[in-house]
């Protein structure tokens, strides 16, 4: 997602967009309340679930530059059975 969104964010010249903004703005219908209980539950995560800002909690543990070299574009992976029986086992 991340990746799409450096993509699209702000390109003028591409035919898809990226719509970047707050759970309340996208759909108002959602009670601040349950935004204001989630926030004082868990501030980092649900500031990336409501108000729609990227996660900079884990950043001293994973770079951006080292988990984008570990990821590829690839959307879905078939299942392989080694895994399959593996978690069997667990």
């Amino acid at each position: 997602m991340f990746r799409k969104y450096k993509e699209l964010f702000g390109n003028e010249t591409d035919s898809d967009i990226v719509w970047f903004a707050p759970s309340r703005t996208m759909n108002p219908q959602i009670p601040q309340r349950a935004v204001d209980a989630a926030m004082a539950q868990d501030p980092q995560r649900f500031a990336a679930e409501y108000l729609n800002k990227w996660r900079d909690d884990r950043s001293d543990t994973f770079p951006a530059d080292v988990i984008e070299a570990c990821t590829d574009d690839i959307y879905e992976r078939p299942p392989q059975p080694f895994h399959f029986i593996f978690s069997l086992f667990r």
